[in-house]
């Protein structure tokens, strides 16, 4: 397993190239409608094949429903695919591992690092350029054709409070509505509606926040991990020890 220093891979090409290496990852090279094909091929495995014979998908030819071809590839099945492949993105050898891996992550949780840059800035569109580029130019599928019919994601969200300068980071949906428009499927029990959302509408202010879905492709679950960060401005992480 080719981990970095911190015993994470360096990014998210290193994961799909570690998949692939162990015949762990299928690359669809014909054309796949984002639409109404993507997921429901990505689901069949899961009808028929048994967990240790499943893989990652790894769609090279994406077009929507009008048939604009887009230039991003689209990988499913990162963390879902398997027990398996959950735990290689772990950095766990043996899937036996990952409860031990989560319950010293969550007794000693790292302290969030300020940085200048990241691997999530290789591309960034801001003020006027948001005009060219928009939510539904990315290749993001429709989760349930023919059912729902939406289209989302689910990513770190993060929130801070206005007064106290408190962030939260929970996994959350993100739902498209527009070329320029992303709602937030948070619950009221949790912490950014309970605490950080009321303190903005006392203030008469937007709540400030942000999605971070470079921290998606490892495992997730569905708590809240509350922290404050302090100094000058950058990037900011708050990173489950895993090592």
């Amino acid at each position: 397993m080719n981990l970095g220093n911190d015993n994470y891979f360096g990014d998210f090409r290193a994961f799909l190239n570690d998949l692939e290496r162990r015949g762990k990852l299928y690359r669809w090279r014909q054309r796949v409608n984002k639409d109404t094909e993507l997921m429901p091929l990505m689901r069949l495995q899961y009808r028929g094949l048994p967990d240790d014979k499943r893989q990652v998908l790894l769609f090279e030819k994406v077009c929507d429903g009008n048939g604009r071809q887009f230039a991003v590839r689209v990988a499913t099945g990162m963390y879902g695919s398997s027990r398996e492949i959950l735990g290689l993105g772990m950095g766990c050898e043996d899937p036996a591992a990952i409860y031990e891996k989560w319950h010293r992550a969550l007794a000693k949780p790292l302290q969030p690092r300020i940085v200048d840059f990241s691997p999530l800035h290789e591309e960034v569109y801001s003020g006027s350029r948001l005009n060219q580029f928009g939510l539904t130019d990315l290749p993001a599928p429709v989760e349930e054709p023919g059912f729902s019919c939406g289209i989302r994601f689910t990513a770190p969200f993060i929130t801070k409070d206005p007064e106290t300068g408190m962030r939260n980071v929970g996994m959350y949906s993100g739902h498209f509505r527009g070329r320029h428009k992303l709602i937030a499927g948070i619950a009221r029990t949790h912490h950014a509606m309970l605490y950080h959302h009321p303190a903005a509408v006392k203030r008469g202010e937007p709540l400030g926040g942000g999605c971070h879905p470079r921290a998606a492709s490892g495992p997730r679950a569905l708590q809240d991990h509350s922290f404050r960060s302090s100094g000058r401005s950058g990037n900011r992480h708050r990173r489950r020890d895993f090592s």
